[in-house]
Parts: C-alpha cells; sequence; structure tokens
C-alpha cells in the first residue's frame, strides 16, 4: 500500500519504522511526541497500511518523541526540515484512518524541547 502523500517514517530499516515526519508547505519535519501513546500509534500504522504497532526500544527515539532525534534522512531534500516539528499535541481515539482525523494543536513552526 502506497504512503499517503502527507505521511511518512524516515531514517527507519524499511518503510514501516522510523520517526514520523509530515509534509506542509512543501516541507517534510516531525511531530512533537509528548502525547503520543498507543492509539496514536495505532492509527498512524493503519494509515501507512503498517499493521499492528510495535513498542519502540527505548533508545530508538530520545525523549519517547515519534519524531525522534534531529537529523537527517536519505529522503530529505534541501527544503525540508530536520529536528523541526510540525505539530503537536496529537490526540487519537485510535479508530480513525488517518492521523488528519486526530485532535491536534496548530500548525506551525517550532522545536519540540
Amino acid at each position: 500500500q502506497p504512503e499517503p502523500p502527507h505521511l511518512r517514517l524516515a531514517g527507519g530499516r524499511h518503510r514501516c519504522q522510523g520517526r514520523v515526519e509530515l509534509l506542509h508547505l512543501g516541507r517534510w519535519a516531525g511531530l512533537c511526541g509528548h502525547t503520543w501513546g498507543p492509539r496514536e500509534a495505532q492509527v498512524l500504522c493503519r494509515a501507512l497500511g503498517c499493521g499492528t504497532p510495535l513498542e519502540a526500544p527505548p533508545t530508538a527515539a530520545p525523549g519517547g518523541s515519534p519524531g525522534g532525534s534531529p537529523g537527517g534522512s536519505p529522503e530529505d531534500t534541501p527544503e525540508d526540515t530536520p529536528g523541526q516539528v510540525w505539530l503537536e499535541q496529537v490526540s487519537c481515539q485510535g479508530t480513525e484512518k488517518d492521523l488528519r482525523q486526530c485532535r491536534a494543536g496548530p500548525w506551525r513552526e517550532r522545536t519540540c524541547g
């Protein structure tokens, strides 16, 4: 199943592993994981056709952020902003078909502390 054009997992060993990135205003950036949990992961995996989410190893994403650690990925273009985030406070029920159906804070450029 092809990835939705606005969503990807980057920096992993395969298309269903890595940090969550969103395409907004023509640039890929992450999302802040302060409210990220099993329901949000379930929606993400469903949207990407990746099956059931697995718990990430403790060292995979510093701070527990689905955006992972700052840094580039092979898919990055000069317009992409590794380490930058577009969205925070994502909260899903777990039944949504796409992250866009979940509640979230406003879209804007920021860094995730």
